[in-house]
């Protein structure tokens, strides 16, 4: 009888340390995010090298490759001449952070040009407004396009009399007139 209720209690424990890990967890990230936030672009960058040279140290796929190995220790104070694999992949990787950087910077600009622009419109706008009010109603017709006309036409029909109470006046006096 003692096993039977030891196996949920086990799965309720193993569920709760899953859950706790993780809530943990998350809130490490949220703390390295906004660390990230309050750090200048500078110490940013300082702060990925330091990544990346510690995964430089520790780097797991190196250690199991064993034809690497050989080689490094094979001759003793010598380096390949060639790069190895994962120091491209680093450059590469670098490589197309900086573009994506440089993308991402290009298209803040544009759309703070943008922004700024925008604003300028909505002020001249305003003030247009603000003088058309104090000269009376204006309904700017001559800004409405053709794709708006047609709508208004169709919601005149809609909204408008029945025609069954506006019936076409050229059928009664054609009929009359004979």
């Amino acid at each position: 009888m003692g096993f039977d209720n030891l196996l949920p209690f086990i799965v309720i424990i193993g569920a709760l340390i899953s859950f706790f890990g993780r809530i943990a967890n998350e809130k490490k990230e949220q703390e390295r995010k906004q660390q990230q936030r309050r750090q200048t672009p500078a110490q940013q960058q300082q702060s990925e090298q330091q990544v990346e040279t510690n995964e430089q140290q520790i780097d797991w796929r190196d250690l199991f490759n064993t034809d690497e190995f050989e080689q490094k220790t094979s001759w003793p104070g010598a380096e390949s001449a060639e790069p190895s694999k994962s120091q491209m992949q680093q450059v590469e990787s670098e490589d197309r952070l900086e573009k994506e950087q440089k993308k991402q910077i290009e298209r803040r600009e544009k759309l703070e040009k943008r922004l700024k622009e925008i604003k300028q419109q909505t002020a001249k706008t305003r003030q247009q407004s603000a003088a058309t009010e104090s000269s009376g109603l204006n309904l700017q017709f001559d800004q409405l396009s053709n794709k708006e006309a047609m709508q208004g036409v169709v919601w005149a029909e809609v909204l408008g009399r029945p025609r069954a109470k506006q019936p076409h006046q050229t059928f009664g006096r054609g009929r009359r007139t004979r």
